[in-house]
């Protein structure tokens, strides 16, 4: 009776090895794409980089953005940066708005300067 058992739970191990090696797979397939690794390092500055003409274009319809630009930038795992000069924090919150409306596809992050003062404006950076 003994025997008989053996290769029963001989192929019950070699399952529950062959599940966990699939659940490794699986969870290093996962942590590839949402991690923060070099797929989503490639991944999203392709996004950022679309994004980025049509923010500059909508920018270039303000005379008060004429020194602002958006740029991709590969910090945070790849997102968007809105950055230039401009003249008060009223004109950086309207830029906030305006990007938000545009809805962009990644985290933006803004690093903008009083034209006056060379002191930077506070926004905060927008989550996706």
């Amino acid at each position: 009776m003994s025997q008989e058992t053996k290769p029963k739970s001989r192929s019950r191990i070699k399952f529950i090895k062959y599940l966990i090696a699939a659940c490794l797979m699986v969870g290093a397939i996962l942590y590839l794409f949402f991690g923060p690794t070099a797929v989503r390092q490639w991944i999203n500055p392709k996004k950022a980089r679309a994004h980025k003409a049509e923010l500059n274009k909508i920018f270039s319809g303000y005379p008060e953005f004429k020194h602002v630009e958006a740029v991709e930038f590969t910090g945070e795992g790849g997102c968007i940066m809105v950055k230039g000069w401009l003249e008060d924090q009223y004109s950086a919150n309207r830029l906030r708005n305006i990007v938000i409306d545009s809805k962009p596809p990644l985290k933006v992050i803004y690093l903008l300067h009083e034209n006056k003062t060379d002191r930077l404006l506070k926004i905060i950076s927008e989550d996706k």
